[in-house]
């Protein structure tokens, strides 16, 4: 049977009933070999609704592939039938618009899956590649850790005769929950700050406080600094992408929206840091680009790239010299951006991949780092070396870090065990 009978005849079968004259037609219809003689007189004692019906859906649909072009040849020459034919034909047409419709629609729905499909495979590439690399880390972290513990007892015991009161203290209480506050933890107003998801803790007066709470605008804090002695986080979508910058009052516990980051500076995988009067975003996705933002003047504009491409890197900010580090991928690699004159410079790696940099007191402290390390170490400018210092007495990597006014270098929560302790190490020299 031809396919248009039920995509240009059912659907308007009502009102063919209704205009179709079966008496004006089986003689085409007959002459057309379209009807037997049987039919023909059984058609003749029908009245016209059930004669049209009869012919419509019982007789002519099966009268062969050719039988629809053939009943509309016949419409066509019968007299007060021809606008029969062409209301069949409008059908027609609209049917096939429809069809073309859905035919484009369920192309796109496809090419959406095959989008999403290329986009899932290629994450799990990503993601099977890192494990790879983070596997092959952590052999070489071991080996090197095996060393370390040999030398390292020396040095530090050499370092502490000079330096008696200089260790590792936890006089500061655990957090109340588990985290990896890595570029999340600073100094604001006199208090420590931990920011994460969405939920700021922060020590005052001997104790951690910060209710969990969603508060509008912020879904993800990934970076918390200080700069001109305000406080500020910049947040994450969905996409992991950096979506703004936000002001936190600490005393009132508020947020307040200081500017939304521009499109082409919303890379994944970036870090951010505050220093006189602007904010700066490093890196993100594999990229050297870094940014910065003049709080005063709510501009943005680029300065010059970095040496390295990095992601998720560690910033610290010494004398109008911003020093970055390591990065999910950049291992233990080290540059220093002069601000006054515009000029990565190379430093020195550190000890440790994947370490955490603080400025204390005008020198260079790398804690921690791949592996779980309880690593601690100096950069002396003179000797252009790493002296290390006193060991955390928990191993971290992923944690935070920062320095306080009262010359103490805190440490905070951290992968593998390490997630909401704190300890601190007083910087008497």
């Amino acid at each position: 049977m031809d396919e248009r009978w039920n995509t240009h005849v059912r659907p308007i079968i009502r009102v063919l009933v209704e205009i179709l004259l079966p008496l004006a037609l089986i003689d085409g219809l007959y002459a057309a070999y379209l009807i037997t003689r049987e039919e023909y007189e059984k058609i003749k004692t029908y009245d016209n609704a059930e004669g049209s019906r009869q012919l419509l859906v019982t007789i002519l649909p099966r009268k062969g592939p050719d039988s629809f072009d053939r009943c509309l040849s016949v419409l066509e020459v019968t007299e007060g039938q021809e606008h029969v034919a062409e209301l069949i034909r409008e059908e027609g047409v609209k049917c096939e618009q429809e069809r073309a419709v859905r035919k484009n629609r369920e192309k796109e729905r496809i090419r959406e899956l095959e989008r999403k499909l290329k986009k899932a495979n290629e994450e799990k590439e990503e993601t099977k590649n890192e494990l790879k690399l983070e596997k092959n880390e952590r052999a070489k972290d071991k080996e090197e850790l095996n060393k370390e513990k040999v030398t390292n007892i020396g040095l530090r015991t050499k370092f502490s005769m000079g330096s008696p009161s200089l260790r590792w203290e936890t006089n500061i209480p655990n957090m109340p929950i588990d985290c990896l506050p890595s570029g999340r933890v600073a100094e604001i107003n006199g208090m420590i700050h931990v920011g994460w998801l969405d939920r700021m803790l922060q020590f005052k007066k001997g104790a951690w406080e910060g209710e969990k709470h969603h508060p509008p605008g912020i879904n993800w804090i990934k970076s918390v600094f200080e700069c001109e002695g305000k406080g500020y986080v910049m947040d994450i979508n969905d996409s992991n992408r950096c979506w703004s910058i936000y002001e936190w009052k600490s005393e009132t516990r508020n947020w307040e929206l200081l500017t939304k980051i521009p499109y082409k500076c919303q890379l994944r995988g970036r870090s951010a840091i505050g220093h006189n009067g602007n904010i700066y975003l490093v890196g993100g996705e594999g990229s050297d680009r870094v940014d910065c933002f003049d709080i005063n003047k709510g501009e943005w504009e680029p300065i010059k790239k970095m040496k390295n491409k990095r992601r998720w890197s560690s910033l610290a900010v010494i004398d109008d010299k911003m020093i970055v580090g390591g990065g999910l991928r950049e291992g233990n690699s080290v540059e220093c951006f002069s601000m006054e004159e515009q000029e990565w410079i190379d430093v020195k790696p550190t000890t440790k991949k994947w370490c955490q940099l603080s400025s204390w007191n005008g020198k260079l402290v790398a804690t921690g780092g791949w592996g779980r390390s309880n690593c601690v170490e100096m950069y002396d400018r003179l000797s252009g070396d790493w002296l290390p210092l006193p060991s955390m007495n928990q191993g971290r990597h992923n944690h935070g870090a920062c320095t306080t006014k009262d010359n103490q270098l805190i440490v905070v929560g951290g992968a593998w065990g390490a997630e909401n302790s704190v300890e601190c190490l007083k910087m008497q020299m």
